[in-house]
């Protein structure tokens, strides 16, 4: 039984939906109205002109681990993934003073990320889903190009820029559907800093933020007795696999988009054996109806057309993550639904004694 081969995975079943692992929101741009500002500060002292607009809206998704309770009701988490454009792109000059352009510029190609803290939704029992907390957009890519007249053009790269903290307040509610729908008016600041020419301004972008929750990224098939039962007994916690020698069960996460264009989609596994290997594979079907069968040590959740990923050996603390293309790697086109999974050794504590066992499965519904 130690020996079985991936390809023994060939069984086809029927899909159902699960619950979202971590929600993920699409922004609702046509309600996202922002404003922005550029300001070079003393001894300059210039407030930049807009070419065509002060406005702009945003677009894409936020989301991170948040946490609800029975009632639905989010009372825990932060924000750590998605991606954010804006249009159109920020373009305007700066005024000399005397009826002249001092310099002009503009800022292209803005891709963005929302990130904060653990907020504070405060007490967890009696939460309403608002919250408080520090907040930042992290560039992710973008370009600041200014040429000063009769003088030089630069060019300033925004890749790995974050705004300053703010202090931010907002809310998270439920649609009729029970997903979640998420508002927020925020002012975010950055510094930007040209180091060849000294030159240093300042970017405010203010505006609305309303988003709600789609189901691209789902968990299914939990170890934890809400499915098929686990081969001996060896039951885990919600979203993880059945037990292992650990006691714990391993559980597998995603972060990034599930955009088949993009390379931001990452599996993260945790809970494993320590120091020893897992195989990431990708399977186009959900077995078991979703609630997995047994197999090894655990239950094997992804199957039918089945795809080896990438083999990848747990750190000391039990984790490790994929670090390749996935849709790529996986031959993923947009509109497909392709489930994920982890299988790795357990060789010396092995609860039920076959030396192996499987995570929870991820679902992804990819994108464009």
């Amino acid at each position: 039984m130690k020996h079985l081969s991936l390809a023994a995975l060939l069984f086809v079943t029927m899909a159902v939906r699960a619950d979202a692992q971590q929600p993920v929101l699409e922004l609702d741009t046509p309600q996202c109205n922002w404003t922005w500002s550029v300001y070079l500060p003393p001894p300059l002292n210039i407030f930049g002109i807009p070419t065509v607009t002060d406005q702009f809206q945003i677009v894409g998704r936020v989301g991170g681990p948040f946490v609800r309770n029975t009632a639905g009701i989010v009372y825990e988490g932060q924000f750590t993934t998605g991606e954010i454009t804006m249009a159109p792109d920020l373009e305007g000059y700066f005024p000399d003073g005397v009826g002249g352009v001092w310099a002009t510029y503009k800022i292209t190609n803005v891709l963005m990320r929302k990130e904060s803290l653990p907020l504070d939704f405060g007490v967890s029992g009696s939460s309403d889903g608002t919250y408080s907390g520090d907040h930042w957009f992290n560039f992710i890519s973008g370009t600041a190009d200014i040429h000063i007249t009769n003088g030089g053009t630069f060019t300033v790269p925004l890749d790995g820029l974050d705004s300053l903290p703010q202090y931010q307040q907002g809310a998270f509610t439920s649609n009729p559907d029970g997903s979640l729908h998420f508002e927020s008016s925020e002012v975010h600041a950055f510094l930007l800093f040209d180091p060849t020419s000294s030159l240093t301004f300042d970017l405010s972008l203010s505006g609305d933020i309303v988003a709600d929750e789609i189901f691209d990224i789902t968990t299914y098939c939990s170890g934890d007795g809400s499915g098929t039962a686990c081969p001996c007994g060896n039951a885990a916690g919600a979203d993880e696999g059945c037990m292992n020698g650990t006691g714990m069960g391993g559980q597998l996460t995603a972060s990034g988009t599930a955009s088949a264009g993009a390379n931001s989609l990452v599996l993260q596994a945790s809970n494993l054996v320590p120091s020893q290997p897992g195989l990431y594979f990708q399977g186009n079907n959900a077995t078991g109806n979703a609630a997995g069968i047994t197999f090894g040590d655990g239950l094997r959740c992804a199957g039918g057309g089945v795809i080896r990923l990438q083999v990848r050996f747990a750190d000391t603390t039990g984790s490790s993550n994929s670090s390749i293309d996935i849709p790529t790697s996986g031959g993923v086109l947009a509109g497909q639904t392709k489930r994920y999974q982890v299988w790795y050794r357990d060789p010396n504590s092995t609860p039920c004694g076959l030396g192996f066992n499987l995570t929870n499965g991820i679902e992804v519904v990819w994108g464009a």
